[in-house]
């Protein structure tokens, strides 16, 4: 399969290559979709219209989609890939879940895909509505730095700010150094307004025992016994991964990138 590069061109009016909703399935059929320049620009097609606020219309437009690749496993399994990697890759710029589910709530409802395809599908959309905006987030246990033992949901009692890091990882140290030479945050912190907690939920407890006094000193810093990957609890894509929570552990915000963090506050 052609490596996907993504061009970023969304937030048009849903019109490019060809103009309005043409997805039924001969029209699909029609078209080389091995070409991935051409199944690329019918996935920013889609994304455009995803933004456009007719959902009804693009819901049947994605679906047909789908319909209309029949089963060419090939094409199907390019659309997939750059579905994902505009919508839900963390490195990208136009990256959205809420898109991300519309389009594989919509891809389930087609008829044609492979039996395959469709449980990788409905597994993708069960991680991706875990911990959404509004809903409580998943309790856990994880003991401090001084071996005491916490639950998330025990601990919370105003806005806080979640971060899943990794001691090893240098992309973690240079955000986490980011947020705690951040002058906004510490004045949160001393003011009472806000609390990070920082928990290591991968990785050997040996490596964490090594770094843990390396951690902000306000911030509170736990390792995970509860098992958070095995069970699914949350999905971490990339370290570091930022939740913010408000006082009835509610996701205010998932999976943050710093600047994001700051226009929430």
């Amino acid at each position: 399969m052609a490596q996907v590069v993504l061009v970023v061109a969304c937030g048009g009016s849903g019109t490019r290559n060809g103009g309005g909703s043409s997805h039924d399935g001969d029209a699909v059929a029609s078209l080389d979709l091995h070409d991935p320049a051409v199944m690329q620009g019918h996935i920013v097609r889609l994304i455009e219209m995803a933004g456009s606020g007719d959902s009804i219309t693009t819901a049947k437009e994605v679906t047909g989609f789908f319909d209309g690749i029949k089963h060419d496993e090939e094409v199907i399994a390019l659309a997939d890939s750059l579905v994902a990697a505009y919508l839900n890759d963390p490195n990208s710029p136009v990256r959205d879940e809420a898109k991300y589910i519309f389009f594989l709530e919509n891809m389930l409802k087609s008829d044609t895909l492979p039996e395959a395809v469709r449980e990788r599908g409905r597994e993708r959309l069960r991680i991706a509505r875990i911990n959404r905006p509004g809903m409580v987030a998943a309790d856990f246990d994880y003991i401090d730095i001084f071996g005491k033992r916490h639950s998330l949901h025990d601990e919370i009692n105003g806005t806080t700010l979640l971060v899943f890091y990794d001691p090893e990882c240098g992309h973690c140290s240079e955000i986490l150094n980011e947020l705690a030479g951040s002058r906004m945050v510490n004045e949160a912190i001393g003011n009472g307004e806000l609390k990070v907690l920082a928990i290591y939920a991968e990785g050997k407890r040996s490596v964490w025992d090594k770094s843990k006094r390396s951690m902000p000193g306000n911030w509170q810093t736990g390792y995970d016994v509860t098992g958070i990957l095995d069970k699914d609890l949350y999905d971490l894509p990339a370290m570091p991964t930022l939740y913010l929570l408000d006082a009835d552990c509610r996701v205010i915000a998932k999976d943050l990138s710093p600047s994001a963090f700051r226009s929430n506050q």
